[in-house]
């Protein structure tokens, strides 16, 4: 299935992984995989 992802909403995903990234590193990369992995289920 193919998923389309706003500008916007990719722009506030990498803020909220970089502003969490700030607050306690590896914390921002543990979201982002967690984002991926939601998207890349069916």
């Amino acid at each position: 299935m193919k998923k389309i992802v706003l500008q916007q909403a990719f722009e506030e995903l990498n803020d909220a992984i970089a502003y969490y990234e700030e607050q306690q590193p590896g914390l921002g990369l543990k979201i982002k995989d967690e984002v991926d992995t939601l998207c890349t289920l069916q």
